[in-house]
């Protein structure tokens, strides 16, 4: 079989695949390497999510995002002390909640139910928050609501050194890099691919390159009610002014995490801030030719027209937008991304302390359901005859691994190979996350 898509998830399934069947498996690459794009460091929120910090969360999406994320805790204690610390950094985080209504909201969405699922949050006062993360406080109005839910168990992590270490491990495994895919066919007894380098045959495929895959899914007649508007998350930094991982409040109906503040995993002594939220033309970043792939993922019809229409007549979710895009005008974008979103977290920061982090910022595929004309939350995937679709938002690279084994489940079932899943059960029993 071959997976197309060398980012985390690709990786992932890569390496479940050669551990525990014996399926024959190729990935392609178009790049040099793996995670060169939105699993880089660089490109992504650097979090491991487990659903307790995302205040838009159901409790079970939370529970899915918790069994989800465990499994990438389990297989990282397993690796060499020294390569696990290059992937994954403890870091403390903190809902923020500022003003007296997001902290009614966050004390209502952190009730018995959800504090029983994450046991190791708690509710912390503006004094607990000072001694904690003494930025968050210097030059605050000392009238102002502030509360938050904290955790000492959090993670920072590097997606692309996971990626690297499922190459790795993946027993047995091809990869072929600089090799893109052109086109894809079905045949009588699979598909073959023309790629950059060659031409391959396969009983089966997954395509795990995001955005990418549905324009690839259309070709096939798949997944023809779906568009996609991608989304450019950019990041903004400062000295570093925090030790924990922190968040904003995120409430109405918006399928994004309000920008928050991370140690940078990649640079001690800065503090990113950020994502802001921007639709873009291209399927990549700086990638001006993957315009055209971005309209042949969209399917510009009246439908389309519709559903974009319906959904910016969510005040929540336009207003959002016009906002961020006001964030990008030159000369005025800053200053205002400091005064919304720095300063509701670091009220010390200036304009002059923050710089625009040119070369981090990597595109999230929003899908759209057409025949709903509205917005598709979290994880997409499509299945097909012996093809599998992965298009995957936040917190896809979280729950790379429970996507990977959902895959290769389909992948068994199909094929007709023995997937060892008493091993997999062993190897991934996991301690609850506090």
């Amino acid at each position: 079989m071959i997976i197309v898509g060398g980012g985390v998830v690709g990786t992932a399934l890569l390496y479940l695949l050669s551990n525990y069947s014996k399926a024959r498996v190729l990935l392609l690459e178009k790049y040099e390497t793996n995670a060169k794009l939105n699993s880089n460091s660089k490109n992504n929120g650097q979090t491991l999510h487990f659903g307790d910090i995302e205040t838009t969360y159901t409790l079970e999406k939370a529970k899915r995002t918790k069994a989800a994320s465990e499994m990438l805790l389990v297989y990282t204690s397993k690796l060499p002390t020294a390569q696990r610390n290059t992937i994954l950094s403890k870091t403390p985080q903190m809902v923020l909640a500022v003003g007296s209504e997001e902290v009614e909201f966050l004390r209502k969405k952190y009730d018995p139910k959800y504090r029983a699922l994450f046991p190791g949050m708690r509710m912390i006062n503006k004094k607990e928050i000072g001694r904690l993360e003494p930025n968050l406080l210097k030059g605050r109005d000392r009238a102002e609501a502030l509360i938050a839910a904290y955790s000492a168990a959090g993670y920072g992590i590097d997606f692309g050194r996971l990626s690297d270490s499922f190459v790795k491990k993946a027993q047995g495994a091809k990869v072929s890099f600089n090799d893109g895919v052109i086109s894809v066919k079905q045949t009588t007894d699979g598909y073959s691919l023309k790629t950059t380098k060659s031409s391959y045959c396969a009983r089966f495929v997954v395509f795990s390159a995001g955005a990418q895959s549905l324009k690839f899914a259309k070709q096939l007649g798949y997944g023809l009610s779906l568009s996609v508007i991608p989304i450019l998350g950019s990041f903004y930094y400062s000295r570093a002014v925090v030790k924990s991982k922190i968040y904003t409040v995120q409430g109405g109906s918006i399928p994004f995490l309000g920008a928050h503040a991370d140690p940078d995993i990649n640079s001690k002594d800065r503090t990113r801030f950020g994502p802001t939220i921007t639709p873009y033309p291209f399927l990549e970043k700086s990638k001006p030719l993957t315009i055209i792939d971005h309209l042949n993922a969209v399917g510009m019809d009246l439908d389309y027209m519709r559903s974009i229409t319906n959904i910016m007549r969510n005040k929540d979710l336009s207003s959002a937008f016009l906002r961020n895009l006001g964030y990008r005008i030159p000369l005025l974008g800053k200053p205002s991304f400091v005064k919304d979103q720095v300063q509701k977290i670091v009220p010390s920061l200036r304009n002059e302390d923050v710089k625009y982090d040119i070369s981090s910022g990597g595109i999230r595929p929003q899908i759209i359901d057409k025949s709903k004309r509205s917005i598709n939350v979290g994880e997409s995937t499509l299945s097909g005859e012996s093809i599998i679709f992965n298009i995957t938002p936040s917190p896809g690279a979280s729950s790379c691994l429970r996507i990977a084994l959902d895959n290769a489940n389909e992948i068994a079932r199909s094929l007709d190979i023995k997937l060892d899943s008493t091993r997999i059960q062993e190897d991934f029993k996991a301690a609850a996350h506090a």
